[in-house]
Formats: structure tokens, sequence, C-alpha cells
């Protein structure tokens, strides 16, 4: 693992033993935050190459049916020790959900979801 990325982790690892009280009702808050960190392979290459990286991400719940999803990953990738890749790919999305506004553990609750991401290499 590179510097780069003990650092990544470093810094985003307090954010992983922070979180909110659990609700024990249904799950509608307006405002209600989550935070995460993420795991990536990206297989996107137009090469046989595979790239391995780490990110965070957060989702920030707008309403009752409204949820929305930012995230940024560091990727690397390693092109037969000729090169090193690096990329930063930064997204959001949004998440509507038509049939369930309550959502609660253990129930399937289906959504429309749209988004965009950037990459930069």
């Amino acid at each position: 693992m590179s510097r780069t990325s003990m650092l990544f982790v470093a810094v985003l690892l307090p954010f992983i033993v922070l979180a909110q009280e659990a609700n024990k009702t249904a799950d509608y808050e307006s405002g209600k935050l989550q935070l995460g960190m993420r795991t990536v392979v990206s297989a996107f290459s137009d090469s046989k190459y595979t790239g391995f990286g780490l990110g965070g991400q957060f989702r920030l719940k707008l309403g009752s049916r409204l949820n929305t999803e930012w995230f940024a990953d560091y990727i690397t990738t390693n092109v037969d020790d000729y090169a090193n890749r690096t990329d930063l790919h930064v997204g959001w999305a949004v998440q509507y959900y038509p049939f369930n506004k309550d959502i609660k553990k253990g129930k399937i609750t289906p959504y429309i979801e749209a988004g965009h991401c950037f990459d930069w290499t």
C-alpha cells in the first residue's frame, strides 16, 4: 500500500467509528447524514490492467422519499511495471423511493437512482 493510500485511510478512519443513534421506528427523517468508506476495483480500462483504491462517501436524506449520495475515490493502477496510473473519481446520485416512504430494517425498498461521476487521470 502506498504512502498516499495509507494517509487516505488514516484521515478517513475516524469516520468509521462515528455513527448516528439507531432509529427504533421508520427511517424517514429529513437531514439524516450517513458516512462511509469505500474500497474500489476499477475494471473500466481499455486494457487488461485493473486498478484498486479507497474512497469515502456520505448520504444526506432530503425528505421521506428522497436521498442523495456523494462519493470520492482514489484509484491506482500498475501498468506492467512500466507506469502507474492514478485516478480521482468523484460523483453524486439521487435516490427516489416511489413506493415506500417508511424504510425499515429487513424490508426491501426499491428506488429509482440517477447520478453522475467525474474522473481525473
